[in-house]
């Protein structure tokens, strides 16, 4: 528990094709545990998970004041993330890009400038569960390339836009609303 003070970037790389993150980040929850942020430099992301690596989870904490996105998953798979808060990003909450096999749940992207949720590239086989965007500048989830995906009981409340949906097929929304 506490509010951690980052100057930098928290970043995760598999340095090889198929090198296996396993990685878990744990705190004791949204409103014990924050990742601070706000002395980062410009253009510097919160937490990020690159490099095709697999099987690494965030859980249980609120990501605060990036300086670009505040939670950025490029090019992984079998991940999960659960039960954070990510706010005050200067793009984007949640943003991806060619990621698959991912769980979304009870994530809440508030009031960053750009999209809530942002998915951007090819994504498979994603699962988003009770996952909240509100008081974003942009969309509330903007999904782009999803394929053979699910948004169940998620929800966007004044974002510019609630969902904005391109280039996807297969994508289920079940219980959602804005």
């Amino acid at each position: 528990a506490g509010n951690y003070k980052l100057s930098n970037t928290w970043l995760f790389t598999a340095y090889a094709p198929g090198v296996v993150h396993n990685v878990t980040l744990q705190g004791d929850g949204i409103q014990c545990t924050t990742l601070n942020f706000n002395t980062a430099p410009a253009g510097s992301d919160g937490v990020s998970f690159t490099g095709q690596g697999a099987q690494m989870a965030v859980k249980g904490f609120t990501i605060d004041g990036a300086k670009r996105n505040g939670l950025r998953i490029v090019t992984c798979n079998q991940w999960e993330v659960a039960d954070l808060r990510i706010q005050n990003s200067v793009q984007s909450g949640f943003w991806t890009r060619d990621s698959w096999m991912g769980s979304i749940e009870r994530v809440w992207c508030t009031t960053n400038l750009g999209d809530g949720f942002h998915f951007d590239g090819l994504h498979t086989s994603i699962n988003m569960y009770r996952c909240y965007s509100s008081f974003n500048t942009e969309a509330g989830f903007l999904i782009n390339g999803m394929t053979y995906s699910s948004l169940n009981a998620c929800g966007s409340d004044e974002n510019n836009q609630a969902y904005v949906l391109s280039n996807s097929r297969a994508v289920t929304f079940l219980g959602c609303g804005a």
